[in-house]
């Protein structure tokens, strides 16, 4: 596991899913998909995407899971 990503198992990764949106099970978006190894896989936080797209000054329109 690398810092800042979140490793997770999904019977439904499949190769060239990277830079899929995933999901918790209350379908809130929790980051995007930048490995898809099998049954393995790993996504970089959206709280981390949102930062960087700020910090380039890119408007973000998102509100936070309630």
């Amino acid at each position: 596991m690398s810092f800042g990503t979140i490793t997770f198992q999904s019977g439904y990764i499949r190769a060239g899913a990277s830079g899929g949106a995933l999901f918790d099970e209350n379908w809130h978006l929790v980051g995007m998909i930048i490995k898809d190894n099998g049954l393995n896989a790993q996504a970089i936080p959206i709280d981390l995407i949102i930062r960087q797209l700020q910090d380039w000054n890119i408007p973000v329109n998102l509100l936070p899971a309630q």
